[in-house]
């Protein structure tokens, strides 16, 4: 999936139970052009990538770290916190979001 001058790869989740393959999709290789980072291109990619989820009925999961070896981590975490991400272990930083029409 991709917009303008932001892209990113989802897939299904490797290394976890089939139960949580069954229901989540795994969020990989966000990547902006770094000519246009800071402009809400990746908020924008993400969260349609949220809303397609969540009517997909998949949660989401993430390993929250910095490819580009720049970003602050705890900025790359705040990032995804900002779109309904919660920390699920510290080391390495992993990440899930709830489907929001799941009860």
């Amino acid at each position: 999936m991709n917009n303008e001058h932001c892209s990113v790869e989802i897939c299904v989740p490797t290394g976890y139970p089939p139960e949580i393959q069954a229901v989540a999709k795994e969020v990989v290789n966000l990547h902006t052009d770094p000519d246009y980072r800071n402009q809400g291109f990746a908020e924008k990619l993400m969260m349609q990538v949220c809303e397609q989820a969540d009517a997909a009925g998949f949660h989401l999961l993430l390993h929250a770290k910095p490819a580009d070896g720049q970003t602050d981590s705890g900025r790359l975490q705040s990032f995804y916190e900002r779109l309904g991400f919660e920390a699920f272990q510290a080391e390495p930083l992993l990440m899930v979001r709830k489907c929001q029409t799941i009860s």
